[in-house]
């Protein structure tokens, strides 16, 4: 089996193999992923088994908040991994990080569903983020791989009514007060965090609405912009010409009536030759 289109820019192959299924195994559900199956594993044993006389489950780690999955060697096209750890999440854990950090996962489009039911392990205001594969497993065993390109997703499930007033926000650790934000308050959100691992961590800006960075925010913004400006442009029928500023001179104007023409029959002083109309 193929894996991903590029697994990783340092792994110009990526192959999986197919094993049969052990023998005098009952339930055959036809080709699955039993990396996926290993994930739900790790999920369940984060909770203790249920106490005498009562009906929850209390937390292996009750002071989590953050947490990262190293997910290794999960192609693209692997069987759907939703239905088999989807449940621990919604019905026994919850929401109990604070930030989920995961690398590894399928293509975006390949584990929309798989990244929709992680999201539930965040608290309101949680951040996800998702970088490219950490390790490979090969037969040599375990091998490191440099991780970059994170992409980050803040998790706002509770809208934040409008105030005048910025409330202060809380000191981090390590990167103590974050900046000031040039936006309204509550439109924005702050979190230490980094895209690249061999960088340092920074303080990275989010928009509340969308989760979305707002580095990114503002990129779209500007497209959309200037997007308008052509559609306006194309709507009169004329050129594109910057906003502020006069438009700029035609290349090759046409002469007025009043206007001197100065041809390459010119003579040596500069003035044009009279040209005998009748002769």
């Amino acid at each position: 089996m193929t894996g991903n289109g590029c697994y990783h820019d340092s792994i110009p192959k990526f192959l999986v193999p197919v094993l049969p299924r052990p023998k005098g195994m009952v339930n055959d559900k036809g080709m699955q992923a039993y990396c996926w199956f290993q994930l739900a594993d790790f999920l369940r044993a984060m909770q203790l088994p249920r106490e005498i006389l009562s009906s929850k489950r209390p937390k292996l780690f009750p002071s989590l908040e953050t947490m990262r999955l190293d997910l290794v060697n999960f192609c693209d096209h692997l069987p759907l991994g939703i239905s088999t750890f989807a449940a621990v999440v919604r019905w026994h854990l919850g929401r109990i990080l604070d930030e989920l950090v995961v690398t590894g996962l399928p293509d975006a489009e390949a584990s929309v569903d798989e990244q929709m039911v992680l999201r539930n392990l965040l608290r309101d205001d949680g951040l996800l983020s998702a970088g490219c594969p950490a390790f490979i497993s090969t037969k040599e065993g375990l091998k490191a791989l440099p991780v970059f390109g994170y992409t980050h997703e803040v998790v706002c499930l509770k809208k934040k009514k409008a105030s005048k007033k910025k409330s202060p926000a809380p000191l981090h650790p390590e990167g103590g007060q974050p900046p000031k934000s040039a936006y309204p308050a509550d439109k924005t959100i702050w979190k230490w965090t980094k895209e690249h691992d061999d960088e340092p961590k920074k303080w990275i800006e989010f928009d509340r609405a969308s989760g979305r960075p707002m580095s990114e925010v503002e990129d779209d913004e500007d497209e959309e912009d200037d997007d308008d400006q052509t559609d306006f442009a194309t709507l009169l029928g004329l050129p594109l010409f910057p906003i502020f500023g006069p438009p700029p001179l035609p290349a090759n104007p046409m002469p007025g009536p009043n206007d001197v023409v100065v041809g390459d029959d010119e003579d040596s002083d500069g003035m044009p030759e009279l040209i005998d109309i009748d002769g």
